[in-house]
């Protein structure tokens, strides 16, 4: 008979950490689950620690910190089961930082990790990260690659590992990364960022069913943007472009880069009076060197000059005297066909190797030689 029960307990055990198992892949591969899958599985008894525990996970994350509390209280824990207790300090430290007390937190996560005998807590090492890399801790991407050896295919981790990663430089790495998220984890922005490096990949058609399936997910200013930047410079459909840099205005006003973008494709349609408008307004937003760059750049395009020059001084006042205001000023001089020779000489003395080519750059730009 003792036989037998101890057979139970050891069956049962099984059980447990299988579904446990099940579940945790599920909620690992799904990012649209909300409060109604779990408290389905609590209405018809299917609950257990790890559902209880991960529920008041998904709550720290929605701010409902009063009920992720409660549960946490409420959860019975067997002592040898390593994994609940884990998730309960992690959850824990996570209220911690939420209430603005990252010392309890930090010590809460390590707490958590330290009780995570059976290494397969792959979320505290998450969260570990997480926290550690808000701080520019170089340990912190030793964490997320624990995580990631736990699972591979822990599509939070990649995610978190992409945007370490540079989207120009690194963009086969990312590719690789979130390609592999399956379409059951909508996240938009991850969708955002796999189309801005399929482009700097060069495959510019799956960027443009990247940005496609990131708008499908959830329409963001950013990803109008990036959809419209595409439409616009690489497949030249203006009209299209026009519509999807309205959209991402529509949803933040003060979107730099697609207030820059729609400036230059309405001179792009000869609309100057508008993209003049436009590239101003940015002013309103920021004063950033950049912005000051694109309106000189337009106002030498238009061969006005001495608009040009205004905002080269307004610049020069800004931000002081830089590589960026000294060679506009030999631009200015050989739009006005006055000597500059003598210019650049005394540029290429004071300026690095990077900055002279720069300046070639430019007047390749504006006059078709150096």
């Amino acid at each position: 008979m003792l036989i037998f029960f101890i057979l139970t307990i050891n069956l049962n055990s099984q059980n447990m950490e299988i579904e446990i198992k099940q579940e945790d892949s599920y909620l690992t591969r799904n990012s649209e689950i909300d409060d109604s899958y779990f408290k389905e599985k609590m209405k018809n008894g299917e609950s257990n620690p790890y559902i209880n525990l991960m529920y008041s996970y998904y709550l720290i994350g929605k701010d409902n910190i009063n009920e992720a509390e409660k549960i946490i209280n409420e959860v019975e824990i067997d002592n040898k089961s390593t994994f609940p207790q884990s998730l309960r300090l992690m959850n824990e430290g996570l209220i911690a930082l939420k209430k603005g007390n990252s010392k309890l937190a930090e010590e809460k996560l390590r707490a958590s990790l330290n009780a995570d005998t059976s290494k397969v807590n792959k979320w505290v090492r998450l969260e570990l990260f997480r926290l550690l890399n808000s701080k520019v801790d170089f340990e912190a991407w030793g964490f997320l690659e624990s995580a990631l050896e736990l699972d591979p295919e822990f599509n939070q981790a990649k995610i978190e590992k992409s945007y370490q990663l540079d989207e120009d430089s690194n963009c086969r790495e990312v590719i690789r990364l979130l390609s592999s998220i399956p379409d059951s984890f909508k996240d938009s922005d991850a969708q955002n960022l796999l189309g801005v490096s399929l482009i700097n990949c060069g495959e510019f058609e799956k960027a443009k069913k990247a940005f496609e399936k990131s708008i499908s997910y959830k329409s963001t200013s950013d990803n109008n943007f990036s959809l419209a930047q595409l439409m616009h410079e690489y497949y030249r459909e203006l009209d299209n472009a026009e519509n999807l840099y309205i959209k991402s205005l529509e949803i933040d006003p003060s979107n730099l880069d697609a207030l820059n973008g729609y400036a230059w494709l309405l001179f792009d349609k000869n609309n100057m009076g508008d993209a003049e408008a436009k590239l101003l307004s940015m002013l309103e937003f920021s004063e950033e060197q950049d912005i000051y760059n694109q309106i000189i750049n337009f106002y030498f395009l238009t061969n006005r000059p001495e608009e040009a020059l205004k905002y080269i001084n307004q610049s020069e006042s800004m931000h002081g005297i830089n590589h960026v205001t000294d060679g506009y000023k030999i631009i200015l001089q050989i739009y006005r066909k006055e000597k500059y020779e003598s210019l650049i000489q005394d540029f290429k003395k004071h300026y690095s190797q990077e900055e002279v080519e720069w300046l070639k750059n430019q007047i390749v730009f504006f006059f078709g030689e150096e």
